[in-house]
């Protein structure tokens, strides 16, 4: 900040360069070691299989969510290049990305533009990994057996049984992880949930009309399952 407070045509140059050191730390495998490694580590101390696969299910999540930080922060540095003095004259079919409305986009409007979406992508992103978390965690690893008595093997064990109780947990859990992450997910992008239901309410019933047959079929599964 002093360097370029004492020399102004140094601005877009150091916020240049700053915006390199994320893509850096992406490309030279910074997360992995400050991610992935401690993770795996953890992993591996865990006692029981049923906390070693929760560990694991948020690895990759952990991992996505990490880069898309760091690519946060390059492309806002990036955009903190702008200069304050420049200014582009927009399109008429582009005026509205303009935030005082007189079609001319200075840097500072830029910048702000920028890190608003950003921001929105950024925190769709972490509702949208941390929905995929809570789903694979609750799904039993491929090819395991449980065989403990501790909380989750008894889980996994009565949903291969398909005891009623067990499926109908294992549905409700999925729905309202389903339901909150794509809630969250709209609300980070500004839109209400409730607006959009109310919008798709006559779009919804059409199609529930016309799908009745598909609706039974998946009604009589969620049974067959649940009665064994």
């Amino acid at each position: 900040t002093e360097l370029v407070e004492h020399s102004p045509d140094l601005e877009v140059v150091s916020f240049a360069l700053l915006s390199c050191i994320p893509l850096i730390l992406v490309s030279k495998g910074a997360v992995d070691i400050g991610v992935v490694n401690p993770l795996t580590t953890l992993a591996s101390c865990m006692p029981t299989k049923g906390l070693k696969h929760i560990v694991e299910s948020a690895i990759p999540g952990s991992k996505n969510l990490v880069v898309a930080v760091l690519i946060f922060f390059a492309v806002n540095l990036l955009a903190s290049a702008a200069p304050e003095q420049a200014h582009v004259t927009l399109p008429k079919k582009f005026a509205a990305l303009d935030p005082d409305g007189n079609g001319v986009l200075t840097g500072p409007e830029f910048e702000a533009i920028v890190r608003a979406f950003t921001v929105k992508v950024l925190s769709a992103l972490f509702y949208f990994e941390l929905g995929l978390f809570g789903m694979c965690a609750l799904q039993k690893p491929n090819g395991y057996n449980p065989q403990n008595n501790d909380v989750i093997d008894t889980y996994w064990r009565q949903l291969d049984y398909r005891r009623p109780k067990a499926v109908a947990l294992y549905l409700a859990l999925n729905a309202l992880i389903l339901a909150s992450t794509v809630g969250a997910a709209l609300r980070a992008w500004g839109l209400s949930p409730k607006s959009i239901l109310a919008l798709g309410g006559v779009g919804g019933l059409a199609f529930g009309l016309a799908s009745q047959n598909l609706v039974g079929n998946f009604m009589s599964g969620i049974l067959l399952i649940v009665n064994r």
